[in-house]
């Protein structure tokens, strides 16, 4: 009797989508289909930077990505192999920043936000002013 309970629970779990990466419960806005779209895109840019190791954008593009689907330590991972390519990629700093602060903004996504500011993306100061000021004392207020 209990394995039958067992197998019925787990056929009701598959059915409801569970089987699926916990993961992909994050961005329900999402259709299963642009789901896996981006899934493909992702297989796609690891190929690429499978063959090219050294382009910050392609880890850039691919963080892109995996932030869509709420895989944000990934897409941190990307966005951290990007910087250490190209210290200087201002939109790198502002998504790893966006996607520290996936749950509360903390004085390391403000830092990343204000970075990204300061090398010449614009949409960095309004989120850092927005989102940011509990670290004013500490990260400093924008010129």
């Amino acid at each position: 009797m209990k394995k039958t309970l067992l197998i019925l629970f787990l056929v009701f779990i598959s059915y409801l989508g569970f089987s699926q990466s916990y993961k992909d419960n994050f961005n329900k806005n999402l259709t299963p289909q642009q789901r896996k779209e981006i899934k493909d895109k992702i297989h796609e840019y690891s190929q690429l930077i499978h063959k090219d190791k050294n382009n910050p954008t392609l880890y850039l593009n691919r963080g892109v990505l995996y932030s869509k689907l709420a895989y944000h330590n990934e897409a941190i991972t990307d966005y951290n192999s990007a910087l250490k390519i190209d210290s200087t990629m201002s939109q790198a700093f502002y998504n790893r920043g966006l996607s520290r602060s996936r749950f509360r903004y903390s004085k390391r996504s403000c830092a990343d936000i204000k970075k990204s500011y300061e090398l010449g993306l614009d949409i960095g100061k309004s989120t850092y002013i927005k989102h940011c000021r509990m670290y004013f004392s500490e990260l400093g207020v924008l010129k």
